[in-house]
């Protein structure tokens, strides 16, 4: 997908002469070699521009007092839902067929739907918002529109063709390889047709969308820095410990070679203690963490609460820290001679 975005309000363009330009547009487009789809449309969804939104009222519903029915929209083209791929549960798209001479529809998303019709069939009923009746002639599927996090709610697209307002609209090019590819026939397609009209941001929907996830990689990237933090942390204190509870033994160690031990003998024996006090701790923090797991399970997104590289790999990297800080030490202890370690203080 390529989206760029057409200013032609300021060249001059009137409503009418905009549809013309648009219609033409959305012709030269769908012939460039490489393009499946193409599409016009007032907004797109999760990114930075916020949506527009206008009062609703629908035919046969009496609202509640102090009840809001302001509701967001979109102002499309034909093809925008199949360009998209934004799927169409009951009805049609808008056609070539939806202009200024035809009645005015409109194409609500389940959402809407069931909020004013939940046990009836919502084709052929009528709302009507910015001074005009509209009857609706397709549902689609509820989406996000705005954030990832959002609740379904109701949201309903215009034709471009029916007489909107908006002149500046937004072009989206489904192609069947790389958009950056046709990025510049999209741009000579412009031009020809108007040299005044620059397209701008023209940019892959991919890079469009990224910007709304900025405040989940931000707390994304925050945890993991946090997590390293902590992990680390961990990892020094539990070194911390174990080093000097095993430099505090070097008494005992020196007793023990006295008295005919091989240093293999205590850098076993040490190893044993510290593998079972590693292994004590590991198991508490894992029962601890098993216990929290529904408490983090909404903010995590594309793994298991019950991450099997996490549950293992954090207990298995501590175990290592205390094996080394347990070892490195004793090792050294069982270097000395045991006349040197029995002196030890």
């Amino acid at each position: 997908m390529l989206t760029a975005n057409l200013q032609i309000g300021m060249n001059g363009y009137t409503p009418e002469t905009g549809l013309g330009f648009y219609r033409e547009l959305r012709r030269r487009l769908a012939a460039i070699p490489g393009v499946e789809d193409a599409a016009l449309a007032s907004w797109f969804p999760l990114g930075l521009a916020g949506c527009k939104g206008s009062g609703v009222f629908v035919e046969g519903y009496l609202p509640a007092p102090g009840e809001d029915t302001t509701y967001e929209f979109a102002i499309v083209s034909p093809r925008y839902l199949a360009t998209l791929r934004v799927p169409l549960v009951a009805g049609r798209d808008f056609t070539e067929a939806d202009d200024m001479g035809a009645d005015r529809v409109a194409i609500v998303n389940e959402a809407f739907a069931a909020r004013f019709w939940p046990d009836r069939d919502a084709l052929g009923r009528r709302f009507r918002t910015r001074g005009e009746w509209r009857t609706i002639v397709g549902v689609t599927r509820t989406g996000k529109y705005n954030r990832l996090d959002e609740p379904p709610w109701p949201f309903y697209y215009l034709p471009d063709q029916q007489g909107v307002s908006d002149l500046d609209l937004s072009l989206a090019v489904r192609t069947t390889g790389d958009p950056n590819a046709v990025a510049r026939a999209v741009v000579r397609a412009v031009r020809g047709l108007d040299a005044r009209v620059e397209p701008l941001r023209t940019l892959p929907l991919r890079s469009y969308v990224e910007s709304v996830f900025f405040p989940q990689r931000m707390a994304s990237g925050l945890l993991l820095l946090l997590g390293a933090v902590s992990l680390a942390l961990a990892a020094l204190g539990v070194y911390g410990v174990m080093a000097y509870a095993v430099a505090q033994r070097t008494r005992e160690f020196g007793v023990r070679l006295a008295l005919g031990a091989t240093p293999r003998d205590v850098l076993g024996l040490v190893l044993r203690q510290t593998l079972a006090l590693t292994a004590a701790g590991v198991a508490t923090g894992l029962v601890l963490s098993l216990a929290l797991t529904r408490l983090v399970a909404g903010f995590l997104h594309g793994v298991s609460p019950f991450d099997p590289v996490t549950y293992v790999g954090a207990p298995a990297f501590l175990a290592v820290v205390g094996l080394l800080a347990s070892g490195l030490p004793a090792r050294r202890a069982t270097r000395v001679d045991p006349v040197i370690a029995l002196r030890y203080e």
